[in-house]
């Protein structure tokens, strides 16, 4: 079976080009800029003391669906933060990226309310003041942790 390395992991077949064809396709754009005290309120655990003490200039949330090739349908969700400095936004990447430490709640799909993302599939990256960070969920279907990885990545680099 022929794989594909993405960020750093291996992904079978085929697929993956099926998968990135349908991310493109499902893409939906974000939501309107919140103001920072949203952040806070929206937010869980260590990740909330954050924002209490350095709150954020910006929060958009998405969240779509997306059909792989075998059938398997994926909640994927899209989370941008903005912050005044790239020095807080570096810092609240950090603390993010430690699973366990509370996270923003992610914008509701209409058609599968109360979807619980587990953070197990992550992406994350950061542009000067904005860090951008998603996390993918199989709904129905088999999808393997590689592939919900690479989902996730490719979406946050998005």
């Amino acid at each position: 079976m022929a794989t594909k390395q993405v960020s750093g992991m291996i992904v079978a077949g085929a697929a993956i080009a099926v998968i990135l064809a349908n991310m493109e396709a499902s893409d939906r754009a974000p939501a309107p800029a919140r103001p920072g005290p949203d952040c806070a309120a929206l937010s869980t655990d260590d990740i909330r003391a954050f924002f209490q003490h350095t709150p954020c200039r910006t929060l958009h949330r998405t969240a779509h669906t997306t059909t792989l090739d075998n059938g398997a349908v994926v909640a994927v969700s899209v989370i941008r933060v903005g912050f005044p400095t790239e020095q807080q936004a570096a810092a609240f990447q950090a603390l993010h990226r430690i699973h366990g430490n509370g996270d923003i709640e992610p914008a509701a799909l209409p058609t599968h309310p109360g979807l619980r993302y587990t953070a197990l599939n992550y992406g994350s990256t950061r542009t000067g003041t904005t860090v951008t960070f998603a996390e993918t969920e199989a709904i129905s279907g088999t999808v393997d942790a590689p592939t919900l990885d690479a989902i996730a990545e490719r979406a946050a680099r998005r």
